[in-house]
């Protein structure tokens, strides 16, 4: 498993690169990460355009914020603490800019990963103001394989989910221990094919 200073490593070095040659700009000042007006990080057609801070920081400010269930104001002050200066309204906006992109990539990564026994349950719960079932799956690692958030909880649910989780890790695991809920059975059978 890979930890997350090499999933920051692997985000990084898969977008372009920063030393590419650049168009002149005669608006461009020397780069200081601590400068008082840093350059604008515009010159490559990526994400990552118009920022202010290094994309190494945002990277990190967003993961940390989502894996140490962070404050937005707990991720600023620490990075300010480190001599980078911004407000907790730009880490959410980093957020919802770059975590699906980081999810995405994650996701990728995971395809083939997977153990070959796995834990499935749903919960209930509350996502901006409004609830709905929260699928997910384990691996015999403690590795997240898939999630799923789904309004219903029936057949059609738990089989979305399932080709879900099977189109991401690629494979069929060998055994899925569940929670008792009476659609599993019927929906690891006609998508997996598992008794």
């Amino acid at each position: 498993m890979r930890s997350v200073d090499e999933w920051i490593a692997h985000i990084v070095l898969s977008r372009p690169s920063e030393n590419a040659p650049r168009k002149p700009n005669s608006d461009m000042q020397p780069s200081s990460a601590l400068s008082a007006n840093p350059p604008l990080m515009n010159e490559t057609s990526t994400p990552f355009n118009y920022l202010e801070v290094p994309t190494d920081i945002v990277l990190l400010a967003v993961l940390w914020r989502l894996r140490y269930k962070l404050s937005l104001r707990d991720v600023a002050e620490i990075f300010l603490e480190r001599g980078f200066a911004f407000t907790h309204e730009t880490v959410r906006d980093w957020e919802t800019r770059f975590a699906p992109m980081i999810a995405d990539q994650l996701r990728t990564k995971r395809c083939g990963q997977a153990g070959t026994s796995w834990y499935v349950d749903e919960t209930y719960l509350k996502v901006c103001g409004k609830w709905c079932y929260l699928y997910r799956a384990i691996d015999s690692d403690g590795n997240l394989v898939d999630s799923r958030l789904s309004e219903k909880r029936d057949l059609d649910a738990a089989k979305q989910f399932f080709k879900q989780a099977l189109a991401v890790v690629g494979h069929a695991p060998e055994r899925i221990t569940t929670d008792g809920h009476r659609s599993y059975p019927r929906a690891i059978h006609e998508t997996m094919g598992i008794m």
